[in-house]
């Protein structure tokens, strides 16, 4: 028995508040993945069920430490488009490899592009999922 499926067989508590139960719930989905982009998708789902969450995606560094759009829930065909891929040259790379989250209402602190304001954004989170050595993806919410 692998130590997913002991956890996931023991009794979970339940909780009354929503967001300690979605984290639960996407520890247990992740401790029960086999590769990383059931992963990745697990922990997005569970961020869309957070309130006040209805879009995002969930970036991974390629080898040549380029971003790549690995997952996307609630996002438009153009915004996708613009935003499947980050190279090099784009300042949001250093800004994110560093590791630390990122929070964003409105306008404050970011430009908006004019596909942002065709999606409708209105906030936006830059969470970094790290190993214990570097980011190796980013989820935006």
């Amino acid at each position: 028995m692998t130590h997913a499926t002991r956890l996931a067989s023991r009794p979970t508590a339940i909780y009354t508040n929503p967001v300690i139960n979605t984290v639960r719930d996407v520890a247990l989905a992740v401790a029960q993945t086999r590769d990383i982009r059931s992963a990745l998708e697990a922990i997005l789902d569970g961020a869309l069920r957070l309130p006040g969450v209805d879009s995002g995606g969930v970036y991974l560094f390629d080898a040549a430490g380029e971003l790549e759009l690995a997952t996307h829930r609630g996002l438009g065909e153009v915004f996708i488009a613009t935003n499947r891929h980050v190279g090099l040259g784009d300042p949001r790379i250093p800004l994110v490899s560093r590791g630390v989250p990122i929070f964003v209402e409105g306008t404050t602190g970011r430009v908006r592009t004019p596909v942002d304001l065709d999606e409708g954004l209105r906030a936006l989170a830059v969470i970094p999922i790290r190993d214990p050595h570097s980011t190796v993806a980013v989820m935006n919410i």
